[in-house]
């Protein structure tokens, strides 16, 4: 332990950066969710986030196992990306809140 403050420096900016990640990663959950395709509204509700073990980054998890076919289309189905459309449209937000210009 340091007595120079730096420890508390370290934490703080831990902090801030889990903080803003955590945000991003709700607003980026609540866009795909709202660009998911309903029928029952399951897959939409199932839709969420994890932060990454390193505490760099988040990934947006659709567990249902259905989802894949739904974003890339079978052969009888063509492709609705909801989850490529909803990360784009949630791309500009994602990155002001990461760059701390909206909370």
């Amino acid at each position: 332990m340091s007595d120079d403050g730096t420890d508390d420096i370290i934490r703080t900016v831990e902090d801030d950066i889990r903080a803003r990640l955590t945000a991003a990663a709700e607003y980026h959950v609540a866009t795909v969710q709202q660009e998911a395709p309903r029928r029952s509204g399951k897959m939409a509700s199932t839709i969420h986030y994890r932060l990454l073990p390193d505490g760099l980054g988040y990934k947006v998890i659709v567990p249902e196992f259905y989802s894949a076919f739904i974003e890339f289309g079978t052969k009888h189905q063509p492709a609705n990306p909801f989850l490529r459309r909803g990360s784009e449209k949630a791309l500009p937000g994602v990155m002001d809140i990461l760059d701390g210009r909206k909370a």
